[in-house]
């Protein structure tokens, strides 16, 4: 499936809140599913030889509450906050120790089109976030806010992000656009250049 989704800079951890508070954000919200501060702890792996990396794409591992997910993203692009990129997910029961260990299913075929089975995965990259989400729907188009607030760590450095994600979950993508530029227009908000590993892997 194709991820879609608008992302926005905080200048600190406070305009989070006021987003999550505001008159248009309980508006549109449906009160269905929504979480405050959950742990989301990401964990990016590769081979020693970062052949991951090198086919253009990234595997990651998060904990997102109290179940593991894995996914492998692909290259994409974001162009003024609006990111774009190919992505398969899968449940995992805890993180395998390499490829040939993950569950079947599209997944693992990809990945294994690009490591072997048995080559050991390597941790690169930790994102440890406390996230909150809401559900909305604006005119017909649902979309996931998330307010992250995030400590990305790799090459024993470290950065602090605070970010409004508005992802596509359904509709029109041009209405997410839409509901990222009344954000801004409110709010001290930046369109993010960068995603969460992009950030990482400068601080290497």
């Amino acid at each position: 499936m194709y991820e879609q989704e608008v992302k926005l800079t905080a200048p600190k951890c406070a305009v989070l809140g006021e987003v999550l508070r505001s008159d248009v954000v309980r508006r549109l919200d449906t009160g269905l599913g929504g979480e405050d501060g959950t742990r989301y702890l990401g964990i990016y792996y590769d081979t020693e030889a970062r052949e991951l990396e090198a086919a253009g794409c990234s595997l990651r591992a998060r904990l997102e509450g109290r179940r593991w997910r894995a996914a492998l993203k692909y290259r994409g692009t974001i162009d003024n906050g609006l990111s774009r990129r190919r992505e398969l997910e899968a449940d995992i029961g805890g993180w395998p120790d390499c490829a040939g260990q993950l569950p079947d299913g599209g997944l693992k075929d990809s990945v294994l089109g690009v490591i072997p089975a048995r080559a050991p995965l390597r941790e690169y990259l930790r994102v440890d976030m406390r996230r909150s989400i809401r559900n909305l729907a604006f005119d017909g188009t649902g979309i996931e806010l998330c307010a992250d607030h995030a400590t990305i760590a790799a090459s024993s450095r470290h950065t602090v992000l605070y970010e409004i994600e508005l992802e596509l979950k359904h509709g029109d993508v041009g209405k997410v656009v839409e509901l990222g530029g009344m954000l801004m227009r409110r709010f001290p908000l930046t369109p993010s250049t960068l995603t969460k590993r992009r950030i990482g892997l400068n601080l290497g």
